[in-house]
């Protein structure tokens, strides 16, 4: 077989050929082989016939023998002139018969070379194009989520064996949710081409990707963190000038991590430049110190909780000390143990390594609500816990407002709970919770006397409810220092007019405590597993437990 047509066969046994071309390739070898079995066959049914046909010729010409006999000198002589003649006359007929054959063999071939060639030939063509697509984001052209796990994999091996450097760029379009509310899906089509037509038109050998909906990822191979800031400045300009702000996260490459963590680092400087107030890049290596990163295991762990929507909710309630009655419940989310997570807690850290708390945040907010619109009891408040890293974003509580408003339930009876411990960001949180407030929301500050923020964030909210942290609480008894804290927040609050909520009163003992006040000093509310662990069954009775002092 001649060295082109092996090669073109070896090319085809090897590629992933779609169905329709191997059912082409299939047609055309089955109508060559046809044609040559035709031929085979008919060659040897003809040769058989022949031979019969010899021996009819030779019994119905026996006086044809007589004659030639009589007029040949010897009967050789005679036998060997009739074998001649027999002779030519098969010789004859079997080359019409070659003639015939080869003819519908050759008919069988060409038919077949000509259906294979053109539509195999497309085929290939349709299946090359299709495995290209299946690594392209069919919006931009720019190569999808699939393509930049494969290349940046890559990349970071390469770097690694070769000692080189490597850095990763997380592009996130600002206010990308206002365009297309209020311009319309078709002009946030147009903006996000026109992104990646700016990140793809960058250096020889940078590699831009879209990883979905509003989200870029830029990699630059041999670039070191200065340089790659750079990079990020002048693409930031070239959006601006076409009117498009944008936030860039930037990480480079360092001792021990992998390619999962170069991407949690650089989705995790991202969500600060946005915290920051967007359309600037910030790296990575400016808030490592206060930002860890986590396992690839632990991420994808989230990453699927979240892609399943797999929270729970348990209630725990709260009780008014002056009434004696139920004031209100706290939602606590909760999580399957299948993902390995050692409470809520560990899943929400993980959550803020990846930059996904705000994606956590909500699906336990419209778990918590989906539950409370149908089993909340009358003239009970529902506490909602939300990260201060949801509300530090541009778009402020709006989600929270639209989640209350999906779910039927009014603002009236929900309190938005904010840890204290809220870091750089009190500032933002303080002017998201002035939004909410003036759509009708209560604001508590929990973990109040945890941190050095407490006060901060009392002076700057003016919150409806203060919960004293229970680390306080407990230690209260016998410690003079953390008494003096439960007195100065009691103190202050009061003051101020907000309802304060001791927690983690786990027994008579920090109950009475707590009731025990000198002055105007007051505790108005507790809460802890002395009066109710969290359970996953809505707490409908009013009155709290006959074994503990608020009962009497």
């Amino acid at each position: 077989m001649p060295f082109p047509v092996r090669a073109h066969l070896r090319r085809l046994t090897r590629a992933r050929l779609p169905f329709a071309a191997r059912l082409g390739l299939s047609l055309a070898i089955g109508l060559g082989a046809a044609g040559a079995c035709a031929y085979v066959l008919m060659h040897h049914r003809l040769r058989d016939e022949e031979i019969r046909s010899d021996a009819r010729t030779v019994a119905a010409d026996a006086r044809t023998f007589e004659r030639i006999a009589r007029a040949s000198s010897t009967q050789q002589e005679a036998r060997s002139e009739i074998s001649e003649i027999l002779r030519a006359d098969r010789d004859a007929r079997l080359a019409s018969v070659d003639r015939t054959v080869f003819e519908v063999a050759l008919i069988g071939l060409l038919a077949g070379l000509l259906v294979f060639v053109p539509l195999g030939g497309t085929l290939v063509r349709e299946h090359r194009k299709a495995l290209e697509n299946a690594t392209l984001d069919g919006l931009t052209r720019l190569p999808n989520s699939r393509a930049f796990a494969t290349e940046l994999r890559a990349a970071v091996s390469r770097a690694r064996r070769h000692g080189e450097q490597v850095s990763l760029v997380a592009f996130d379009v600002d206010d990308f949710k206002f365009v297309n509310d209020r311009h319309g899906h078709r002009r946030g089509d147009e903006l996000l081409r026109e992104v990646a037509a700016v990140l793809d038109d960058g250096r020889a050998g940078d590699r831009a990707f879209r990883i979905g909906g509003d989200e870029f990822m830029l990699l630059l191979a041999r670039t070191s963190e200065a340089g790659a800031l750079a990079v990020c400045r002048k693409l930031l300009e070239r959006l601006e000038r076409a009117g498009i702000r944008a936030s860039a996260g930037l990480a480079d490459l360092r001792p021990g991590d992998d390619h999962e963590a170069l991407r949690q680092q650089a989705d995790a400087a991202m969500y600060e430049a946005k915290r920051r107030g967007g359309h600037q890049v910030a790296p990575f290596s400016e808030i490592a110190d206060e930002t860890s990163v986590t396992s690839a295991e632990a991420g994808l762990a989230l990453r699927t909780l979240l892609d399943l929507g797999e929270a729970e909710t348990v209630f725990q309630p709260i009780w008014d000390l002056r009434r004696g009655r139920l004031l209100a419940v706290e939602a606590l989310a909760r999580f399957p143990q299948d993902y390995g997570f050692d409470g809520p807690a560990e899943a929400f850290d993980v959550a803020q390594r990846i930059g996904r708390v705000h994606d956590l945040d909500v699906l336990c907010t419209r778990e918590a609500l989906r539950r409370a619109t149908r089993e909340l009891p009358p003239d009970t408040l529902l506490f909602l816990n939300v990260a201060p890293q949801t509300l530090d974003r541009e778009s402020g509580g709006d989600w929270l407002l639209q989640a209350l408003d999906e779910a039927g339930m009014g603002v009236e009876r929900v309190v938005i709970e904010v840890t204290e411990r809220v870091g750089a960001r009190t500032a933002a949180v303080a002017a998201a919770i002035d939004r909410l407030r003036d759509h009708g929301l209560r604001v508590a500050i929990d973990d109040v006397g945890s941190g050095a923020g407490g006060l901060e964030m009392l002076r700057r909210t003016h919150p409806d409810f203060v919960k004293v942290d229970g680390s306080v609480v407990a230690a209260a008894d016998g410690d003079s220092s953390a008494r003096a804290v439960l007195l100065a927040i009691a103190a202050f609050a009061t003051q101020t007019g907000a309802y304060v909520i001791a927690e983690g009163v786990e027994d008579d003992a920090a109950l009475e405590l707590i009731r025990a006040l000198p002055g105007a000093v007051r505790v108005d509310g507790a809460q802890g597993y002395g009066l109710g662990a969290p359970s996953p069954d809505m707490p409908t009775a009013q009155r709290p437990p006959a074994s503990t002092q608020l009962a009497v």
